[in-house]
């Protein structure tokens, strides 16, 4: 009996060891540089930006031009080397066409939000709007339901939608119950469990435990409501924009994690779906296939935001074909 209890604590104990051993590689392979952002509230809204308003509103001299985006535009792991894709761009758009640049893309938002910071941020020296979207964009979260809220007493969003009721009365615009998912909020911490749980995200059955609705279902259902919402913002920031003689474009900067012909490429369902129905999204693709050199340029094994390599294909594809 002492035999199978010293080798069980001798099994257990090499586990815990491999476990430790892995997490601290994934830790420090994921690791990239904090960069300090500016904390802004607009209609009771929190967004973190990479530029100060402050100053956007406070200079008179030059013509501006402003990027809208989330995370990827936020350019989170590149940033404080200035290796993200707006800062690679800055220089040659400021030389060029004498634009003063400024980023105001923010973490987990979306159109909506896009839409709410235009309404804000519009005034007599902006000229230009670039709005990078990506693939999440067609999701509708908590937070996507919040500003929706904003953009309707405002008058800018006229549609109530019913999903949205239903996150506010659950607060939450994910899966809740059962043991995995107990299972999974427990770890959700560990970066081995991050790792893992993407994995376990390739099977369907799955993916209600680890993650929101499979966004490929989304994306194949031209008649669900994540299509009407997401087409009416885009048709309404361009039809405000418009009105105010600003020059927009609505340019898509795809996941890197799968950078293959043989990837399914649902997204440019809706991005077809639009061009139908008068809105041009600029698509990155086939310019991010003919310059990667890898099939995979996301920055690490648990993260998955671009690489500052992927960014610089981005801004190259900008430069070439966007501004």
């Amino acid at each position: 009996m002492k035999k199978y209890f010293f080798n069980f604590c001798f099994m257990l104990g090499f586990l815990l060891l491999i476990l430790s051993l892995v997490e601290y590689f994934l830790v420090k392979e994921n690791k990239w540089k904090y960069f300090k952002q500016i904390k802004y509230i607009i209609y009771n809204i929190k967004y973190n930006f990479n530029d100060n308003p402050k100053e956007y509103f406070a200079q008179k001299d030059l013509p501006e031009m402003i990027f809208f985006g989330d995370s990827f535009t936020v350019g989170l792991v590149c940033a404080a080397e200035k290796k993200d894709f707006v800062n690679v761009v800055k220089p040659k758009i400021e030389s060029d066409y004498k634009y003063k640049v400024f980023n105001f893309a923010s973490i987990a938002r979306g159109p909506a939000d896009y839409l709410l910071l235009y309404d804000y941020f519009k005034h007599e020296n902006l000229k230009r709007i670039i709005v990078v979207l990506n693939y999440n964009d067609i999701e509708l979260t908590l937070k996507d339901c919040e500003t929706l809220n904003v953009l309707y007493r405002k008058k800018l969003f006229k549609k109530k939608i019913d999903k949205c009721k239903l996150m506010f009365e659950t607060e939450t615009d994910r899966y809740q119950g059962g043991i995995l998912k107990s299972i999974d909020n427990f770890f959700e911490r560990t970066k081995t469990w991050q790792f893992i749980r993407s994995k376990l995200y390739a099977f369907s059955l799955l993916r209600k435990y680890y993650g929101k609705t499979s966004l490929i279902e989304i994306y194949k259902n031209q008649e669900g409501i994540e299509y009407s919402i997401y087409l009416d913002l885009l048709k309404k920031i361009e039809e405000e924009t418009r009105k105010d003689n600003i020059k927009l474009d609505f340019v898509y900067f795809p996941d890197t994690v799968y950078l293959s012909d043989k990837n399914e490429k649902v997204w440019e369902n809706f991005i077809n779906f639009a061009k139908n129905n008068d809105i041009l999204i600029h698509n990155s693709w086939d310019y991010f296939i003919k310059n990667s050199n890898s099939l995979n340029m996301s920055w690490s094994l648990t993260d998955y935001h671009p690489s500052c390599k992927a960014h610089n294909i981005f801004a190259n594809y900008l430069i070439k074909e966007v501004i």
